[in-house]
Protein backbone atom coordinates (compact mmCIF):
# COMPACT_ATOMS: atom_id res chain seq x y z
CA UNK A 1 0.00 0.00 0.00
CA UNK A 2 1.49 3.31 -0.90
CA UNK A 3 -0.30 6.90 0.83
CA UNK A 4 0.41 10.13 0.49
CA UNK A 5 0.19 13.82 2.35
CA UNK A 6 0.17 17.35 0.61
CA UNK A 7 1.29 19.86 3.57
CA UNK A 8 0.88 17.66 6.00
CA UNK A 9 -3.18 17.28 5.11
CA UNK A 10 -5.13 13.79 5.20
CA UNK A 11 -3.59 10.69 4.14
CA UNK A 12 -4.38 9.75 0.95
CA UNK A 13 -4.44 6.22 -1.23
CA UNK A 14 -2.30 6.72 -4.27
CA UNK A 15 -3.81 5.02 -7.14
CA UNK A 16 -2.35 7.30 -10.32
CA UNK A 17 -0.71 10.52 -11.08
CA UNK A 18 -2.12 13.05 -9.57
CA UNK A 19 -1.94 17.30 -9.89
CA UNK A 20 -1.37 19.78 -7.82
CA UNK A 21 -1.67 23.87 -8.45
CA UNK A 22 0.54 26.64 -8.49
CA UNK A 23 2.40 26.99 -4.87
CA UNK A 24 4.91 25.25 -2.28
CA UNK A 25 3.71 21.84 -1.48
CA UNK A 26 5.24 19.29 0.90
CA UNK A 27 4.57 15.77 -0.24
CA UNK A 28 5.44 13.03 2.16
CA UNK A 29 5.23 9.26 0.61
CA UNK A 30 5.20 6.57 2.62
CA UNK A 31 4.63 2.22 1.83
CA UNK A 32 3.37 -0.63 3.90
CA UNK A 33 4.16 -4.01 2.31
CA UNK A 34 2.01 -5.65 4.97
CA UNK A 35 5.10 -7.85 6.23
CA UNK A 36 6.17 -5.02 8.66
CA UNK A 37 8.09 -3.06 5.81
CA UNK A 38 7.61 0.86 5.81
CA UNK A 39 9.35 3.39 4.43
CA UNK A 40 8.61 7.05 4.23
CA UNK A 41 10.09 10.01 2.59
CA UNK A 42 8.95 13.41 1.58
CA UNK A 43 9.63 16.65 -1.19
CA UNK A 44 9.24 19.69 -1.31
CA UNK A 45 7.42 20.55 -4.68
CA UNK A 46 7.59 24.27 -6.23
CA UNK A 47 4.71 24.29 -9.26
CA UNK A 48 4.45 27.51 -11.19
CA UNK A 49 2.54 27.58 -14.22
CA UNK A 50 1.56 31.41 -14.18
CA UNK A 51 4.11 34.18 -15.22
CA UNK A 52 5.35 37.10 -13.73
CA UNK A 53 3.03 40.18 -13.09
CA UNK A 54 4.38 43.69 -14.31
CA UNK A 55 3.88 46.75 -12.38
CA UNK A 56 5.87 49.58 -13.47
CA UNK A 57 5.62 52.79 -11.15
CA UNK A 58 3.74 54.86 -13.44
CA UNK A 59 1.05 52.93 -16.07
CA UNK A 60 0.57 56.28 -18.48
CA UNK A 61 0.92 59.82 -18.47
CA UNK A 62 -0.98 62.79 -19.20
CA UNK A 63 0.81 65.68 -21.20
CA UNK A 64 3.92 66.44 -19.19
CA UNK A 65 7.05 69.04 -20.61
CA UNK A 66 9.71 67.42 -17.54
CA UNK A 67 11.39 63.70 -17.83
CA UNK A 68 9.10 61.08 -17.10
CA UNK A 69 10.38 58.67 -14.89
CA UNK A 70 9.12 55.22 -14.54
CA UNK A 71 10.43 52.42 -11.80
CA UNK A 72 10.54 49.17 -13.52
CA UNK A 73 9.28 45.75 -11.33
CA UNK A 74 8.20 42.73 -12.21
CA UNK A 75 6.94 40.37 -9.29
CA UNK A 76 6.26 36.56 -9.43
CA UNK A 77 4.97 35.15 -5.54
CA UNK A 78 5.62 31.60 -6.64
CA UNK A 79 9.52 30.72 -8.35
CA UNK A 80 10.55 34.13 -8.27
CA UNK A 81 11.57 36.35 -11.03
CA UNK A 82 14.29 35.94 -12.99
CA UNK A 83 14.75 38.56 -15.82
CA UNK A 84 12.89 41.52 -16.73
CA UNK A 85 13.70 43.40 -20.43
CA UNK A 86 12.35 46.67 -21.52
CA UNK A 87 12.28 49.14 -24.09
CA UNK A 88 10.88 52.47 -24.92
CA UNK A 89 9.14 53.00 -28.52
CA UNK A 90 6.44 54.82 -30.46
CA UNK A 91 4.44 52.14 -31.48
CA UNK A 92 2.31 50.65 -29.22
CA UNK A 93 2.54 47.41 -31.58
CA UNK A 94 5.47 46.89 -32.89
CA UNK A 95 8.11 47.12 -30.04
CA UNK A 96 11.45 48.63 -31.69
CA UNK A 97 13.41 50.45 -29.50
CA UNK A 98 17.04 49.39 -27.70
CA UNK A 99 16.16 47.05 -24.72
CA UNK A 100 16.85 47.38 -21.01
CA UNK A 101 17.46 45.64 -17.82
CA UNK A 102 17.74 48.17 -15.09
CA UNK A 103 15.15 49.18 -12.96
CA UNK A 104 14.48 52.56 -13.81
CA UNK A 105 13.10 53.87 -17.46
CA UNK A 106 13.62 57.85 -17.83
CA UNK A 107 12.12 58.93 -21.25
CA UNK A 108 13.50 62.14 -22.08
CA UNK A 109 12.41 62.73 -25.76
CA UNK A 110 9.44 64.26 -26.46
CA UNK A 111 6.84 62.10 -28.15
CA UNK A 112 4.02 60.13 -27.60
CA UNK A 113 6.03 56.79 -25.88
CA UNK A 114 4.73 52.83 -25.23
CA UNK A 115 6.56 51.19 -22.34
CA UNK A 116 6.86 47.52 -23.72
CA UNK A 117 7.94 45.46 -20.83
CA UNK A 118 8.90 41.46 -20.75
CA UNK A 119 9.40 39.36 -18.12
CA UNK A 120 10.40 35.57 -17.13
CA UNK A 121 10.20 33.75 -13.84
CA UNK A 122 12.54 31.30 -12.50
CA UNK A 123 10.52 28.42 -13.27
CA UNK A 124 10.47 29.41 -16.97
CA UNK A 125 6.84 31.03 -17.33
CA UNK A 126 7.05 34.38 -19.82
CA UNK A 127 4.91 37.51 -19.76
CA UNK A 128 4.92 40.32 -22.22
CA UNK A 129 2.56 43.68 -21.70
CA UNK A 130 2.87 46.86 -23.36
CA UNK A 131 1.80 50.50 -20.65
CA UNK A 132 1.42 53.60 -22.22
CA UNK A 133 0.79 56.03 -23.44
CA UNK A 134 3.33 58.09 -21.71
CA UNK A 135 3.13 62.07 -23.52
CA UNK A 136 6.33 64.63 -23.22
CA UNK A 137 6.25 68.18 -24.79
CA UNK A 138 8.56 70.47 -23.62
CA UNK A 139 8.50 72.64 -27.02
CA UNK A 140 7.02 75.87 -25.93
CA UNK A 141 3.84 76.15 -28.49
CA UNK A 142 4.25 78.54 -31.46
CA UNK A 143 1.38 81.48 -32.25
CA UNK A 144 1.15 83.65 -35.25
CA UNK A 145 -1.23 86.33 -36.77
CA UNK A 146 -1.84 86.00 -40.47
CA UNK A 147 -3.08 88.96 -42.54
CA UNK A 148 -2.54 91.43 -40.92
CA UNK A 149 1.04 93.78 -40.03
CA UNK A 150 1.99 95.66 -36.94
CA UNK A 151 -0.05 98.74 -36.50
CA UNK A 152 -1.74 98.52 -39.30
CA UNK A 153 -5.60 100.47 -39.11
CA UNK A 154 -8.81 99.08 -40.43
CA UNK A 155 -12.00 100.92 -41.87
CA UNK A 156 -14.00 97.64 -42.28
CA UNK A 157 -14.25 94.42 -40.43
CA UNK A 158 -11.41 92.33 -40.47
CA UNK A 159 -10.72 88.65 -40.21
CA UNK A 160 -7.09 87.93 -39.28
CA UNK A 161 -5.94 84.45 -39.22
CA UNK A 162 -4.58 82.70 -35.61
CA UNK A 163 -2.51 79.74 -36.45
CA UNK A 164 -1.53 77.79 -33.50
CA UNK A 165 0.78 74.71 -33.44
CA UNK A 166 1.97 72.54 -30.51
CA UNK A 167 3.65 69.26 -29.90
CA UNK A 168 1.61 68.09 -28.14
CA UNK A 169 -1.43 67.19 -30.60
CA UNK A 170 -3.43 70.75 -31.08
CA UNK A 171 -2.40 71.47 -34.26
CA UNK A 172 -3.21 73.69 -36.79
CA UNK A 173 -6.20 75.51 -34.67
CA UNK A 174 -7.22 78.22 -36.70
CA UNK A 175 -9.63 80.81 -35.19
CA UNK A 176 -10.78 84.04 -36.69
CA UNK A 177 -11.18 87.37 -34.47
CA UNK A 178 -13.64 90.04 -36.45
CA UNK A 179 -12.70 93.56 -35.86
CA UNK A 180 -15.21 95.51 -35.90
CA UNK A 181 -15.73 99.32 -34.86
CA UNK A 182 -13.38 98.56 -32.00
CA UNK A 183 -14.94 95.70 -30.45
CA UNK A 184 -13.82 92.11 -31.23
CA UNK A 185 -16.07 89.08 -31.46
CA UNK A 186 -14.59 85.03 -31.50
CA UNK A 187 -15.36 83.59 -35.07
CA UNK A 188 -14.19 79.38 -34.64
CA UNK A 189 -13.91 77.83 -38.22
Amino acid sequence: EIGYTLNGGQAQQYHAPFSVSDGVWELKVSTDDGYGYKKEESRTIQVDTKGPVMVPSLQQSDWVKESIVINIKAMDATSGVAEVRWAVCESEEVKSGEENTSELCEIEEDGIWYLHMYAQDVAGNEAEQVFGPYKKDSVVPEIGIKNISSGQGFTDAVLPEVEFEDFSGIQNIRQCLMIYQGSPAHIDE
